[in-house]
């Protein structure tokens, strides 16, 4: 576990963006204002510190001064606002819908990846806003079909073997039958149309492309 020069430990890191808005706050309000403070204040090393201050410096084109003599930074004009991407009210609404509508893949290796992106995106957006997040949240469902719980063991292969272009072997039963034939296939895509997943792959057997329904299919 890393710690702070005066020993403390940090259980984890800030964000990066967190941390440079707490760093912008305290260089706007005209507080004293340097790496080992910081370092306390954002529980993180000093060498980090430094690096987000460099950032903002050199990337981000904020005017940070260093002064030598009182060993602080400051901003040497006014800054407003931090320079970070300005997002609507309505482009706000857009990423929360489109953060519900995750919920579909609740259960699949996509789900968490989702919700660290769009936590990535969204954070650190302070535009003020005319409603609440729970008001939204109450305003907009979706409803969850997914991949079945029992079928993630499934899922979870033919994600694998797709992506690697690995041979798959299975038994599929068609919609007009009761029983289920051995598949031997080359996977080319996973397809979620209309709430329902499906497998397209080369069938190896009758050298013929085909789609696969997930629920159909057994003993990958």
């Amino acid at each position: 576990m890393r710690r702070t020069r005066s020993g403390i430990p940090i259980p984890h890191a800030r964000p990066p963006l967190e941390r440079m808005l707490r760093i912008h706050a305290r260089l706007r309000d005209g507080g004293k204002v340097n790496c080992s403070t910081l370092a306390e204040d954002l529980e993180v090393c000093t060498k980090t510190v430094q690096r987000d201050i460099d950032f903002m410096r050199d990337r981000m084109g904020l005017p940070i001064e260093y002064n030598p003599r009182e060993f602080t930074y400051r901003y040497t004009e006014p800054v407003d606002q931090f320079p970070t991407v300005k997002v609507t009210e309505g482009e706000l609404v857009a990423l929360f819908v489109a953060r519900k509508a995750v919920t579909q893949y609740h259960g699949t290796p996509f789900a968490r990846p989702l919700r660290a992106a769009f936590e990535k995106i969204t954070q650190g957006l302070t535009e003020h806003l005319s409603f609440s997040w729970g008001e939204l949240d109450s305003a907009i469902s979706f409803r969850s079909i997914g991949i079945p719980r029992e079928d993630l063991d499934l899922f979870e292969k033919l994600s694998e073997a797709t992506v690697k272009s690995q041979e798959v072997t299975f038994e599929y039963r068609k919609l007009s039958s009761a029983t289920h034939q051995p598949r031997r296939v080359q996977p080319y895509h996973l397809a979620c149309i209309d709430h329902q997943w499906y497998l397209v792959a080369h069938d190896l057997d009758r050298s013929a492309l085909r789609n696969f329904v997930l629920t159909r299919l057994k003993n990958v």
